[in-house]
């Protein structure tokens, strides 16, 4: 199954970059690319950073005990292993890491796992609706979905209470349910206003990358854009490190007001790449650190 994972995902970003090639819109993206401007990598960079410590904070919020080293470590890893591997085999990393740096059985790592995703997919859904809206693609009525966040954390915690309390048959359901048991509700609301400054951190990205190659898009347009190319990374098909459907989403989204293909593809391989070495950096630097830290211990004796 993972063998056929990575094939799939080495045909479609082969097949991406062949067609990309033939119809000469690779070679224009790559030159908008070299002469993007240098503030725009440092933007995207940035903020691509500050994502990664949002995420570890997050986690922080379901293990507040557990060390602060461990827990960057594990986000980092989750974060390095969805970046890189294709057909979502990195949300594996994160039941994983979990067991090993914060003593979380792999039940409920799963189980924060589905948490993470389930605001994650709110906050996606919250940016799609209400940049559509302000980018005049959508009605005005899809701003409503901005308040429907205020939901997620009551409909999250009221679900664990569910499971917990249901029958013998929905045991694997209360395991899964012990990842909300101990978070507060405030906790809950902390981490869903976490994952939306993460999905606007993402939006400011692209639109750094947009400005960068010399697109007029508005912060809207490139939130639009960044939402439906994410969701092109939800597909159990995808390709190498999401490259292929991700671009061509990301461009095909900014064509629809007026940008060409090209820069729109520029963009978009901007902010993926500022996402994957964001996210290397913060592995290096968790490994790093976790590393040195029995060294310090042993130095302090």
């Amino acid at each position: 199954m993972k063998f056929f994972g990575f094939a799939t995902a080495i045909l479609i970003t082969a097949g991406f970059l062949a067609l990309a090639a033939r119809s000469d819109q690779l070679a224009e993206g790559l030159r908008a690319i070299r002469a993007a401007e240098p503030s725009a990598w440092i933007a995207a960079l940035t903020l691509m950073s500050a994502v990664a410590i949002l995420r570890y904070l997050r986690l922080k919020a379901v293990f507040p005990s557990a060390a602060a080293l461990g827990l960057f470590h594990a986000a980092a890893l989750h974060g390095a292993a969805n970046a890189l591997m294709p057909a979502k085999l990195g949300e594996a990393a994160l039941p994983i890491a979990l067991k090993r740096f914060a003593g979380a059985d792999l039940l409920a790592g799963a189980g924060v796992l589905a948490l993470l995703r389930f605001f994650d997919a709110a906050a996606l859904c919250a940016l799609a609706a209400t940049a559509g809206a302000a980018a005049g693609v959508f009605p005005p009525a899809a701003f409503a979905a901005l308040p429907a966040l205020f939901a997620a954390p009551l409909i999250a915690r009221s679900a664990a209470r569910l499971a917990r309390e249901g029958e013998s048959g929905l045991v694997l359901l209360r395991k899964l349910a012990q990842a909300t048991a101990g978070i507060t509700l405030a906790r809950l609301y902390a981490m869903m206003g976490m994952t939306a400054a993460i999905w606007l951190a993402l939006a400011a990205a692209a639109y750094a990358a947009a400005r960068g190659v010399a697109l007029d898009a508005t912060f809207a347009q490139s939130g639009l854009a960044i939402a439906a190319a994410s969701t092109t990374m939800v597909s159990p098909v995808n390709g190498v490190a999401s490259a292929g459907p991700f671009e061509a989403a990301f461009a095909a989204t900014l064509g629809v007001f007026g940008a060409p293909f090209a820069q729109g593809l520029a963009a978009a391989a901007l902010v993926h790449a500022a996402a994957i070495l964001a996210a290397l950096a913060a592995l290096i630097v968790g490994q790093a650190l976790w590393l040195a830290a029995p060294l310090r211990a042993e130095a302090v004796r």
